[in-house]
């Protein structure tokens, strides 16, 4: 959706900042809810049934004491793992985060993941605009091409007939 707003924007069918905006916080509102998901339900269900993927309450002790002292680094990784990352706000709720820390800590990941994919949709965007141009080019020389190519065959065709 970041890259496909990104492309809306270079058309200008979107206004960069506000498209900034709303994507920054709903990919907090995302994170947020997975965040819930670990802080009131994921302890107890990882507690239940972790020892089925070799979580036991030992390594939820040191994911807990992880979160304490790596908070920041844990974010900006969960952040570049586009489709693991949300283990680890899962993993911030189960280790009970405070939700301020877990905020302040995910806010700057977020912008910059989030100013990238913009980007990479508006230039990828500006080069499908200037790639359209060419398109749409070569559909109107294809079939002048195609047209002109005929009429010198048909030419070369009579005048080899009048030949023989």
């Amino acid at each position: 959706i970041t890259i496909m707003s990104g492309f809306l924007v270079s058309l200008g069918h979107l206004d960069i900042f506000a498209t900034f905006a709303v994507i920054v916080v709903g990919d907090l509102v995302g994170d947020s809810l997975y965040y819930a998901i670990g802080r009131y339900g994921g302890k107890k269900t990882i507690e239940k049934y972790g020892h089925y993927i070799g979580l036991n309450p030992e390594r939820i002790k040191k994911i807990e004491h992880h979160f304490e002292n790596h908070s920041h680094k844990t974010f900006a990784i969960g952040k570049t793992l586009h489709g693991a990352g949300h283990i680890l706000l899962i993993a911030a709720g189960i280790a009970k985060v405070e939700y301020a820390k877990f905020i302040k800590h995910n806010l700057l990941p977020t912008i910059i993941k989030s100013l990238v994919f913009i980007l990479v949709g508006f230039y990828f965007g500006k080069a499908y605009v200037k790639l359209n141009e060419y398109l749409n080019y070569a559909a109107l020389m294809v079939p002048i091409s195609l047209a002109a190519l005929y009429i010198i065959t048909r030419i070369k065709f009579k005048k080899d007939a009048e030949k023989i």
